[in-house]
């Protein structure tokens, strides 16, 4: 009985290895591919291959790879799929990836690789270098601007950038010249970039400007937006209208999300005379993904695509009488209407780009004087109507005198602040107020321009015969109270206005005034014999004293 149990035992346990061993067999991992490389042209296109494994098995991508799907990404074990291999369309340079196909301890390869219109790029040794590496490039300038050069070698390019250039382009440097430059890689936003000071740049061969042959520039508008390159020196072009404040230069692309931004042009361009309009900007892409669609610009022409636009959109006249002025650019035939009779329009109706002046006698009533001015044209664009708000001011009643600036401190660096006195013999409500800057003398207030980065509503009270201080947030020269303004943000060329309910009662400098320097590295202190504010800019009522002079700040007294 004992050794028949040992016999069936013996014959179970025999079983039991047999099937072990037989499964162990079947499972073993293992993953075949019908390709392990497929390679794509420019267009957007797919094709399929064949995966068989004996275990299940997950496709995976390099995260940089948002280009290229696999459909499906996964399978079971046993099983022959048919996987897409997709690509979207390339419109930068030459690009592959690698996906790893994994089942269990098994793995195969896909190296799929696609042509673009750019081609490959020599400068893939920077582009494989550490970032913070110390590399020497050459290559001819095809680009310059106020802060660095874009340089090529046959179908690649490269952007290189000086911290120290304060805005200045490389001297003895021109387009066509072949440089040699010694840096160090950045990544900025995800774009590579050469980190070179102008001292190491060395002129290899002269050139010209006839001597380079710009590509057909990649087009940017909604339908070829996303499927850009952001991380490519690539030649682009985009359309749209251009705003200026300081050293940003902002282009409204229709459809795009992003902005266009202008990186430091060259004067020499011309730029600055497109502001307000619609144009077409080709250059080379520079910098990543921040928000804009940055830009080193090349060449800049009009716009063939019928546009308007009108600015400001509110403008006030003083008192006394006089002008304001309205700036349609666009290159449509268009219309001018006022619906108040108090206000006469220089022109009522034109084509293209104009400067529409609007008049006004004097106001002699204790009231202001409102009227809407309406620009609008029967083409198709994008906004066909205008409204521009017209406010004369009120006369001076008398024995009535109001807030006012009676202090400017245009100092080094970013010390700079301003002083509000209250004349009168009341407690003010300061939330009546607001300061605003008219960037560099042009055609808006911050509020009404480009948007309320410069613009500053005021709050709390002040008492009669007291100031308030305000300051720059960076300020460090005045160890008295004063509060942090965004509009305490002007270099010397930036009028300053005071508001009350919307309408301006005081201004340092004279709007729309155009960008020369009118108090820089100065401080104005107004006059004792001043009393009341002034929309019209007086220099004969201010004391001009020396940069960094806070001797009279946090305090003022009229006679």
């Amino acid at each position: 009985m004992r050794l028949r149990n040992l016999f069936f035992i013996g014959l179970a346990a025999t079983a039991l290895f047999v099937g072990c061993k037989e499964d162990e067999t079947q499972q073993t991992p293992s993953i075949t591919l019908s390709e392990t490389s497929v390679e794509f042209g420019e267009e957007a296109d797919e094709m399929t291959i064949t995966v068989t494994a004996t275990r299940d098995w997950v496709a995976t991508l390099p995260s940089d790879a948002d280009w290229l799907t696999v459909t499906p990404a996964s399978g079971s074990a046993d099983e022959t799929y048919t996987v897409t291999i997709a690509v979207d369309a390339n419109i930068g340079e030459n690009r592959n990836a690698t996906v790893e196909f994994n089942a269990s301890l098994a793995s195969e390869t896909l190296t799929v690789t696609q042509t673009g219109p750019q081609g490959g790029n020599p400068y893939q040794e920077f582009l494989d270098a550490a970032e913070g590496a110390e590399l020497t490039v050459e290559g001819t300038v095809v680009a310059i601007n106020n802060s660095g050069v874009v340089i090529n070698d046959g179908p690649g390019n490269l952007m290189t950038f000086s911290a120290a250039a304060s805005y200045n382009p490389p001297t003895n440097v021109n387009i066509g010249d072949r440089l040699s430059i010694s840096g160090t890689k950045a990544i900025h936003n995800g774009f590579p970039q050469l980190a070179a000071d102008y001292e190491n740049f060395t002129v290899v061969s002269e050139g010209s400007e006839s001597d380079v042959v710009y590509p057909t520039p990649v087009v940017v508008n909604a339908e070829t937006f996303s499927s850009l390159d952001r991380t490519s020196c690539i030649y682009i072009q985009f359309e749209g209208v251009l705003s200026i404040s300081g050293h940003y230069y902002n282009v409204e692309i229709d459809g795009v999300g992003e902005k266009g931004s202008l990186q430091s042009p060259l004067e020499s361009l011309g730029v600055d005379g497109y502001e307000g309009q619609m144009a077409v900007y080709t250059g080379y892409q520079s910098a990543g993904g921040n928000g804009f669609l940055n830009m080193i610009v090349v060449s800049v022409e009009p716009s063939d695509t019928p546009y308007l636009n009108v600015t400001p959109t509110s403008a006030t006249i003083p008192a006394a009488g006089g002008n304001a002025e309205i700036t349609i650019a666009g290159n449509v035939a268009w219309t001018a209407t006022c619906d108040n009779s108090a206000f006469t329009l220089s022109k009522t109706s034109g084509t293209g780009s104009e400067v529409i002046t609007v008049s006004a006698n004097e106001n002699t009533s204790a009231d202001a004087i409102n009227g809407n001015v309406t620009i609008s044209t029967a083409e198709s664009v994008e906004t066909a109507s205008y409204t521009v708000k017209i406010t004369q001011l009120a006369a001076t009643v008398a024995g009535t005198p109001d807030l006012f600036f009676s202090e400017y401190v245009e100092g080094s660096s970013n010390n700079k602040y301003l002083e509000i006195y209250n004349p009168t013999d009341q407690t003010v409500d300061l939330s009546q107020y607001a300061i605003d800057l008219n960037t560099n003398g042009g055609s808006n207030w911050s509020k009404d321009g480009s948007g309320y980065k410069n613009y500053t509503e005021l709050s709390g009270t002040l008492a009669p015969g007291a100031v308030i201080v305000y300051k720059h947030a960076q300020a460090a020269i005045y160890e008295g109270e004063a509060t942090d303004c965004n509009a305490v943000n002007f270099n010397g060329n930036d009028p300053v206005g005071l508001f009350k309910n919307g309408e301006l009662i005081d201004v340092i400098g004279t709007f729309n005034g155009g960008s020369a320097d009118f108090a820089k590295d100065v401080t104005l202190r107004r006059k004792s014999s001043v009393t009341a504010p002034s929309t019209v800019y007086n220099p004969d009522e201010w004391e001009e004293l020396d940069k960094d002079d806070i001797s009279g700040l946090g305090s003022h007294t009229v006679e």
